[in-house]
């Protein structure tokens, strides 16, 4: 009898993946709609998963699940195995993308190499999506920054400040970005110091305060 196997790599590094899950389905002799599920399969150590014992027809090889970190990019591929008398072994290579990350700075505007904790900001897909558990909100930490890791590449991010640090102006531009594989982009916002105003009171007499 026949054979698949899928291969599943990184589209970046070219590396092997484990830990991505595929379903098979099997349509019939040439075509069909549907199809009958044979199993699922997660790739190996070395990144493949083997379907063997098939019988010649048509299969529908779907990644339903990929590996930590990753996204999908080609979901089905169509297989057709000929009834040729011989065993035929057909071999479907996958790739995923590697999820990107997004660094948000805080600084000051006045004094760049300043950075600012406790600014509150909204993260978002274009969609309107909300990111992370807390309804897209997050603050920068002690070092004025705001690491978010596992995004999907290929899709444009929405940044808005929605709280400034104590004693600075908010600022109400977003940002958008856009995620890239397997790496980690940046964006940098700048609050202005608020002003002080000191008013004294004196004799006018004597000047004294």
């Amino acid at each position: 009898l026949n054979a698949i196997i899928v291969e599943k790599y990184d589209s970046v590094t070219g590396e092997a993946l484990a830990g991505a899950t595929f379903q098979l389905k099997f349509l019939g002799g040439t075509s069909g709609t549907g199809g009958t599920v044979i199993s699922q399969k997660v790739t190996g150590k070395n990144g493949t998963a083997i379907w063997t014992g098939l019988t010649a027809g048509t299969y529908i090889l779907e990644e339903v699940d990929p590996a930590d970190g990753y996204s999908i990019i080609q979901s089905s591929e169509t297989i057709y195995l000929a009834d040729s008398g011989e065993q035929s072994v057909v071999t479907v290579r996958f790739e995923n993308m590697p999820n990107g990350n997004l660094l948000i700075r805080k600084v000051c505007s006045t004094n760049p190499s300043v950075t600012l904790s406790n600014a509150e900001f909204k993260v978002m897909y274009a969609d309107g999506t909300l990111i992370g558990d807390s309804n897209g909100i997050y603050r920068t930490d002690e070092n004025g920054e705001i690491r978010i890791e596992g995004l999907d590449p290929g899709r444009s991010i929405i940044v808005t400040e929605t709280q400034a640090p104590p004693g600075f102006l908010i600022d109400t531009q977003s940002q958008t970005i856009q995620i890239r594989e397997g790496r980690t982009v940046s964006l940098t916002f700048a609050n202005q110091p608020k002003g002080e105003l000191i008013i004294q009171k004196r004799d006018s007499a004597t000047g004294r305060v």
